[in-house]
């Protein structure tokens, strides 16, 4: 899984049963983490930029980009000894566009080719051609594993990504699960804008604690149509990228500018839940990397005292590292694809049919 901000590829190794047409016992052994080379990052900050580029540089990055997925897994598979028997691929996702197309970038071939299991790949195209909108897919984990290992009844799993989503669970049933705006793609291309890139994200969110909220700034930002738009809703760089940044942020100082940024993430994420149809769920287990900025949660938990605000580590016994949540799902979204299991995504993204999430690759 690579996502929306480009930090870094994380390759998650899961374990499960599947029985009675279901999948059981679902854990997560092991994790790592392979930042892009510097000269393949910036081809693909290229394309999801919207960069003019021919066929034939669409295509190499293409076959490049599932290149070094494959080598990248291959090395970790022999330097940790992992048994790999089937492979879930997200992609990179570089343009997606609800209901009218998605594109998450990355051959299959490769990892098919140089791995020699089965490859799951293209999980979002499906739906997304049925006129519905692709994203997110995470939820249909969030309420498959992780709500069975808590025990309030009404909670979210909320993944802060580059993009922002949450899933609403009652009773293990997801009720409500959509985009509710920008998370670390927000966060991340400020920061990296106002250092020429020496600094790739706020650690814990210390520099937003130092700085000012500019309220005007601020209310500009959350001025945008998505945040009016009702559920199933999805988005990306295409809505929230630099040109979007540069529409509200003035010339203020970078302390200043990432304080006002925290604010227009957290008022979006409490906006939705607040104006969700149903009580506010009894906590909110926060996971991605997101979930590791701690005055982006302190904030959080002000606006919703009442709701207990923390991460996927406290699910279960031994918890979830809130870094494996969107790496895992894909995994578990693979195990169902290969047992050919169809699924329902209403509730997510609207679609009532019954179908098969992703394609299988295998030579």
């Amino acid at each position: 899984m690579s996502g929306t901000s480009l930090d870094a590829c994380d390759f998650v190794l899961c374990n499960y049963n599947f029985k009675n047409n279901s999948i059981q016992r679902f854990s997560v052994l092991d994790q790592a983490q392979v930042r892009f080379p510097k000269e393949l990052l910036g081809r693909l900050t290229g394309a999801v930029s919207g960069k003019a580029m021919t066929a034939a540089q669409w295509s190499l990055l293409n076959f490049d980009l599932g290149q070094f997925y494959a080598q990248s897994l291959l090395k970790i598979k022999n330097k940790r000894g992992w048994s790999i028997h089937l492979i879930g691929l997200h992609g990179q996702t570089v343009f997606h566009s609800a209901g009218r197309a998605t594109w998450q970038m990355g051959s299959p071939t490769f990892l098919a080719a140089q791995l020699g299991v089965p490859v799951v790949y293209d999980f979002r195209s499906l739906d997304v051609s049925m006129g519905y909108h692709g994203a997110p897919l995470a939820p249909l984990f969030h309420a498959g594993v992780l709500a069975g290992g808590v025990k309030q009844k009404k909670i979210s799993i909320h993944n802060l990504g580059g993009v922002s989503n949450l899933t609403y669970i009652d009773n293990q049933k997801i009720k409500y699960a959509f985009d509710t705006g920008p998370a670390n793609l927000l966060l991340d291309q400020i920061i990296q804008n106002y250092t020429n890139k020496e600094h790739l994200f706020d650690p814990k969110g210390s520099w937003a604690r130092k700085g000012n909220i500019h309220m005007a700034l601020a209310k500009k930002a959350l001025s945008h149509n998505f945040f009016k738009k009702q559920a199933p809703k999805s988005c990306g760089r295409d809505e929230f990228g630099l040109q979007w940044i540069a529409s509200w942020l003035t010339d203020i100082n970078v302390y200043d500018a990432l304080a006002t940024a925290t604010y227009v993430v957290t008022q979006s994420i409490v906006d939705s839940y607040k104006n969700l149809k149903s009580p506010l769920p009894g906590a909110i287990y926060f996971c991605g990397g997101g979930a590791k900025n701690l005055f982006l949660l302190e904030s959080i938990q002000k606006q919703m005292p009442q709701v207990l605000v923390t991460t996927t580590q406290a699910i279960g016994d031994s918890g979830f590292d809130p870094q494996s949540i969107e790496g895992a799902a894909f995994g578990y979204l693979a195990a169902l694809r290969y047992h050919q299991v169809k699924i329902n995504l209403k509730n997510i993204t609207g679609n009532n049919d019954n179908l098969f999430v992703g394609q299988i690759y295998q030579k």
